[in-house]
């Protein structure tokens, strides 16, 4: 992971305001260095994390199914409590998935925005 991707990840102002991460993972390589090195980041800040598999329509369905099932293998280990139960998959080509991962991110939103919108203005009036 890059310097800068930490830096902004790990600033307090920045944490503060994040409701979950959104982590990308290519179906044609499945789970990378880079990726699992995001997630690891992920959970020692405890911030909740949505995978997504990206480019779902440029594999076979075989292969794409053995991706599913080592993403979700190794996203399953008992020391991850802030994975999202489920594995989002989307094409931006053929739009597969991208209602479901706009639902879930809305979802998301108007569960946990108003929450925030209230820390944050009782913060600022209590200086």
């Amino acid at each position: 992971m890059s310097s800068v991707i930490r830096t902004y990840l790990s600033s307090r102002e920045q944490y503060e305001q994040f409701l979950k991460a959104y982590v990308l993972i290519d179906a044609r390589h499945g789970l990378l260095e880079n990726d699992l090195n995001m997630i690891d980041h992920l959970i020692n800040m405890q911030l909740p994390f949505q995978p997504v598999l990206t480019k779902c329509d440029a594999v076979k369905p075989k292969r794409l199914s053995d991706v599913v099932n080592k993403v979700t293998e190794k996203l399953s280990r008992a020391d991850i409590y802030n994975c999202a139960p489920n594995l989002i998959g989307v094409s931006s080509k053929t739009g597969q998935g991208l209602l479901y991962l706009q639902t879930d991110m809305i979802k998301d939103v108007r569960q946990k925005a108003p929450q925030r919108v209230t820390d944050l203005r009782n913060r600022h009036y209590s200086n």
